[in-house]
């Protein structure tokens, strides 16, 4: 019965608002697919609640293809040099840490300048794409999940050689993002070529806030960032949206994610983990570019209660409607990522949707 009470359907709630079109209330974003059962949350018992729960938001889930950008150092080996990555997690898989980087100084730079022939393995098993939105039908989107250039240097580099590279290598980083740029292209488009068959096709790349300060200096951004507008113009040729995922400080930022024709940014945080207010950043996007967050997780996870996080939602959907623009959506700026459920964390995640769901209507 409570369905009947929203004129639109969860999907068609997010896909108007990442068009930036009107909506009957804003969207109320969870970012764990409630609908795959594959998904690790099935498997943990504390979890089931909290998976009830999320069935009344609007749901987005992903889907990630075996092979992507960072598949083109997979088994390279260059004049002696193996490029791989070594990391030791849990048990259950569910933690990690990465213990060594395939990138490591800049004499490893200069190897992958020397070669050539870099490669995508265009093998993808796209069936369970298509189960997932089927299983997630109108109570949400499922987005293609794919790292951008900037994710796969800061990926493959520790965040402080990383630093140090943007300072004495960037040439020779960015040297090497052309050189993987017409495979990673060609990649792209064989991942379109087998997705797209309606309207709703998302692609969410992740990755720019490697790019942000203070790891880099500002100009390090602009320098690296540019290499992704093929990227974002050719999704759009396949009539498909593009969703920038980006932590951090990235008021300063906005303009440019919307100059590049980026749909949808995420997740704008709150200070001090970011440096933009909701209303700040529609107004930056003025309705050319959907914003989503709102809300940092840390605060659901640790900090409010569940009244606390009423009076935020209240306050964020009020700032939002006030600014008269189309393209909010109210979300998390993570996901949970604990291996078992607390009564703290499930009491505030139930007031974050049902407060949404209360004020998320008409301004």
């Amino acid at each position: 019965m409570e369905r009947k009470l929203d004129k639109m359907t969860p999907k068609e709630r997010i896909l108007s608002a990442y068009r930036c079109r009107e909506v009957d209330r804003i969207p109320i974003v969870v970012e764990r697919n409630p609908y795959d059962n594959t998904h690790w949350m099935q498997k943990e018992p504390s979890y089931a609640p909290l998976r009830e729960i999320m069935k009344r938001a609007d749901v987005t889930g992903s889907w990630s293809p075996t092979h992507n950008l960072h598949s083109v150092l997979s088994g390279l080996k260059i004049d002696g040099k193996e490029f791989k990555k070594e990391s030791i997690s849990a048990r259950d898989g569910h933690y990690g840490k990465i213990t060594k980087y395939p990138i490591e100084r800049e004499e490893d730079l200069n190897l992958l300048l020397k070669y050539e022939d870099y490669k995508i393995p265009q093998k993808e098993d796209f069936s369970r794409y298509y189960e997932l939105k089927k299983e997630i039908g109108e109570n949400g989107v499922i987005y293609i999940n794919l790292p951008e250039y900037i994710d796969f240097l800061g990926e493959n580099i520790l965040e402080t050689e990383f630093s140090i590279l943007s300072l004495t290598a960037l040439e020779k980083m960015e040297e090497l993002i052309k050189r993987i740029s017409s495979e990673y292209e060609r990649f792209l488009k064989y991942i379109l070529e087998n997705t797209v068959d309606k309207d709703d096709t998302i692609v969410y790349f992740y990755g720019p806030e490697f790019a942000l300060p203070p790891l880099v200096r500002p100009e390090v951004f602009d320098k690296l960032y540019k290499y992704d507008q093929p990227l974002v113009d050719l999704v759009h040729s396949y009539k498909g949206l593009v969703h920038i995922h980006s932590h951090g400080k990235v008021k300063n930022y906005i303009r440019k994610f919307k100059e590049s024709k980026a749909d949808i940014l995420n997740p704008i945080e709150p200070s001090p983990m970011g440096d933009v207010t909701v209303s700040e950043a529609l107004k930056i996007a003025n309705g050319e570019m959907a914003i989503q967050g709102g809300i940092e997780f840390g605060d659901i996870e640790a900090f409010l209660n569940k009244k606390e996080v009423e009076e935020k939602v209240l306050s964020i959907l009020q700032e939002a409607k006030n600014t008269k623009i189309n393209g909010f959506l109210l979300g998390l700026t993570a996901e949970p990522v604990k291996n078992r459920l607390d009564k703290k964390m499930f009491e505030n995640y139930v007031a974050f949707i049902e407060s949404g769901r209360k004020y998320g209507g008409k301004r």
